[in-house]
């Protein structure tokens, strides 16, 4: 399951459906999963060093703080577009009242055409 999941991301960055910032992250992680099936008697090397006893609940603990880091960087890159967003909404309503007024201006500078001097008045 290990490798296979390895493969996958492997399979998704070579494919471009990971992007390019993210690309780095996920190697490296695939990297770790496929050591770990390598060498399963790492993980207790591991566990006993930091003082676990049961080497699967480092594992598991590790994979949920990395799940957490995850998705506060998440949450970071989509305040970061959502700010983004708005801030080019505003310019483009800006540019747009501008445009308005622009040719606005333009159409009153104009001079008539005599059809429509003699509609007018």
């Amino acid at each position: 399951m290990g490798l296979s999941t390895a493969f996958a991301i492997l399979w998704l960055v070579r494919r471009d459906h990971i992007h390019g910032a993210h690309a780095l992250g996920w190697l490296t992680l695939a990297f770790a999963i496929a050591v770990f099936v390598i060498f399963p008697s790492l993980s207790d090397r591991i566990a006993n060093a930091f003082g676990v006893a049961y080497s699967p609940t480092l594992m598991l603990s590790g994979s949920v703080m990395v799940l957490f880091i995850k998705a506060l960087a998440s949450d970071i890159e989509n305040a970061k577009i959502r700010i983004r967003h708005v801030r080019l909404t505003q310019r483009l309503a800006l540019l747009e009242a501008r445009m308005k007024k622009v040719t606005s201006h333009d159409s009153a500078l104009e001079p008539k055409t005599t059809t429509e001097a003699d509609e007018s008045g």
